[in-house]
């Protein structure tokens, strides 16, 4: 019961936080490997790119109703794509800082912010060393 409340809430978490768009395609993400929130500091920001192409990849056949029909890949947004990228993100920096993962830190009004914090790193330069000859 407690692991379908818990997986129940991930999935809408996927769909309202993430903008997966429904519970069918937050299902399909889940199904790739992002279990729970936790599971976003398992992906780099490029594996979650890997992940959606995948996905929206159509081929194969998958069986809906005991019947094998062809797999018509899922429609992923860039919206989405965007959200679970920051997701990744923020996941790996609350490990690195040891906060915890949860659904009040990883609400998107917060990790939305994580986007400045990428812009100063990126652009971040070490100060020259001081001159140590008296």
């Amino acid at each position: 019961m407690a692991a379908r409340q818990a997986r129940n809430t991930f999935l809408r978490y996927l769909r309202d936080e993430a903008k997966a768009g429904d519970l069918n395609k937050a299902e399909k993400i889940e199904t790739s490997g992002v279990t729970d929130l936790d599971s976003f500091a398992d992906f780099a920001e490029e594996d979650v790119v890997t992940l959606c192409a995948t996905l929206r990849r159509p081929g194969g056949t998958i069986t809906v109703d005991d019947q094998e029909r062809p797999d018509r890949g899922v429609a992923i947004s860039t919206m989405c794509v965007i959200r679970l990228k920051m997701c990744s993100y923020a996941a790996n920096y609350y490990n690195i800082v040891q906060r915890p993962i949860d659904y009040e830190s990883m609400a998107w009004r917060r990790i939305k912010h994580f986007k400045d914090l990428k812009t100063i790193i990126k652009n971040h330069t070490n100060p020259e060393d001081l001159y140590e000859g008296h």
